[in-house]
């Protein structure tokens, strides 16, 4: 069964692929925009056979024992225009999925941040073995914590990083 939801990798107007290395050439000028990197600790790839090469690692997935990457490019369906990426970690030894996104700036105020990280929980929720989903998001990013917020997440802490400050969500999977 779990490979017929993966399989479901649509919403009414987003297409979710797995990453695979040749999406670097699709992600790649999106990933320049510094707007980006504002609440997240990462610089833009400096050219595209690095990030061709991170996307391969990435693929790999992790070396880590009871850790699994799960790494997607989210594509607008009537354009076929990449919108950015979603990822997951799982990690087994903490019963915990891990979350991120990015959504290129030319997207923004669109809803494709909510409307990716709803399939992502949905996925997760039917496909994962993990209890809880956990997004860590800079205190100052005030647009990621109203849509984590509205998908059902708690604020459980404030942690400091070497960038700043982070909010932990967590989010409990009924079963």
């Amino acid at each position: 069964m779990a490979g017929c939801a993966y399989r479901l990798k649509m919403t009414s107007r987003l297409k979710i692929t797995p990453l695979t290395e040749k999406h670097a050439c699709e992600t790649f000028n999106g990933l320049q925009s510094a707007e980006i990197y504002t609440f997240i600790p990462d610089t833009p790839p400096p050219d595209l056979e690095s990030l061709e090469k991170h996307y391969l690692v990435l693929v790999r997935g992790s070396v880590v024992e009871n850790e699994k990457w799960l790494n997607w490019v989210v594509t607008e369906k009537h354009s076929e225009k990449v919108v950015g990426t979603l990822q997951s970690t799982i990690k087994m030894d903490e019963d915990a999925a891990y979350i991120a996104y990015v959504i290129f700036p030319q997207f923004w105020g669109k809803g494709y941040g909510f409307e990716s990280t709803k399939w992502l929980m949905w996925y997760l929720q039917r496909e994962e073995p993990a209890r809880k989903i956990i997004a860590e998001i800079d205190t100052r990013n005030l647009k990621s914590i109203v849509l984590i917020e509205k998908q059902g997440f708690k604020k459980i802490e404030t942690v400091s990083t070497d960038e700043g400050k982070d909010h932990v969500y967590v989010r409990v999977i009924r079963r």
